[in-house]
């Protein structure tokens, strides 16, 4: 199984082609933003969310985030096969 990091257009397009499940997890970063990324298991099993942290301010990230947000949802794994 592989975790793969998606922009928005390409999440929403292999969502629909795939006809998966969407998933929303609760993710706080280390600078204390919360909000909320999006997943989805693909045909072959993989795990794929959109990089982009949802908050009550909308859409939100930046160069810094990328690593931190693919290790937390990593972490999150368990979680999203229990």
């Amino acid at each position: 199984m592989t975790l793969t990091h998606l922009e928005p257009e390409e999440f929403i397009a292999e969502a629909f082609a795939d006809k998966a499940a969407i998933e929303v997890q609760p993710v706080v970063m280390d600078s204390g933003k919360a909000g909320m990324v999006y997943l989805f298991k693909d045909a072959s099993g993989s795990i794929c969310f959109n990089d982009r942290l949802y908050t009550a301010d909308g859409a939100y990230m930046n160069e810094n985030m990328h690593a931190e947000l693919y290790r937390k949802v990593a972490m999150m794994n368990p979680v999203l096969h229990a």
